[in-house]
């Protein structure tokens, strides 16, 4: 730019351009001059922006390294020796069950916590259904055995799976949570879906066929016919960057509506509908 001005200082020394070219290309050179001064401008609020996302960047990388750390002195208290990536760690939506005490105190006293096997006397599921909320029941009432007696042996060769890790660590610190009492309304929503998308070989939640939803929660499994292992599929929930049927399933509802039915692609497609009282 120095040499620029040169030049035109040279030129009208010279005497080689007249006053009006002069003034048209001094203009010229305040317009250079002026987008300049904007681009530096610009350059500088990217820096200020590229350095606050670095920051930003930072912090989550420390958080999560962090909390990584606390899970794995956690899990080491009970002999559980895991190393987690914290690439994989980000990835995932790891909550912590953050229930006030007040909270706690109004499940205790509106919900059932002893039984767990509710769904016996019910007259509409079958037997493998009424198995599933035997075993999700379990899961809820009674996490730390649970988790100890038939998540961990399950996957001893990938404890140190964020899926896996943050599973175990979840169960092994939580409060029990209500037994879910089976219900006719929530039980003929999951059946219409598991029907019609079973027929279908569709996954997911859009309901179709005309099928109405009444739940304020819902998780749908897929190639298994085991209850057991739905359970514990949907709790590990793999692959599920939210981790949202683990935290439905672990999650104050008090209700629940089950359907395991056959799949035109994956053999077998289980729905659970929850709702509170």
């Amino acid at each position: 730019m120095k040499i620029t001005i040169k030049i035109f200082a040279l030129v009208l020394l010279c005497g080689c351009v007249s006053a009006a070219k002069y003034r048209s290309m001094s203009e010229e050179l305040e317009d250079v001059l002026s987008k300049k001064k904007q681009i530096n401008k610009e350059i500088k609020s990217a820096e200020k922006l590229n350095k606050k996302l670095e920051d930003s960047i930072n912090k989550e990388i420390e958080y999560s390294l962090l909390e990584i750390n606390k899970i794995e002195k956690r899990l080491a208290k009970f002999g559980i020796i895991v190393k987690l990536n914290a690439e994989k760690f980000d990835e995932i939506g790891v909550e912590n069950q953050n229930y006030s005490n007040e909270y706690y105190e109004l499940l205790l006293k509106k919900n059932n916590f002893v039984d767990t096997n509710s769904a016996q006397k019910t007259n509409w599921l079958s037997k493998k259904e009424k198995e599933l909320i035997y075993w999700l029941n379990y899961a809820r009432l009674n996490p730390k055995k649970f988790c100890m007696k038939y998540v961990i042996p399950r996957y001893k060769d990938e404890l140190s799976d964020v899926y896996v890790a943050t599973l175990i660590d979840y169960m092994l610190s939580m409060k029990p949570m209500p037994a879910l009492m089976p219900d006719k309304t929530l039980y003929e929503s999951a059946l219409c879906h598991a029907e019609s998308m079973g027929k279908a070989g569709k996954i997911g939640h859009a309901r179709i066929d005309g099928c109405k939803s009444t739940y304020r929660g819902e998780c749908c499994s897929y190639g298994l016919d085991d209850p057991l292992s739905v359970v514990i599929q949907l709790l590990v929930d793999k692959g599920v960057k939210s981790l949202g049927h683990r935290y439905i399933c672990l999650g104050s509802y008090a209700k629940l509506g089950v359907s395991m039915k056959p799949h035109k692609t994956y053999r077998t497609n289980v729905v659970l509908d929850f709702s509170y009282l």
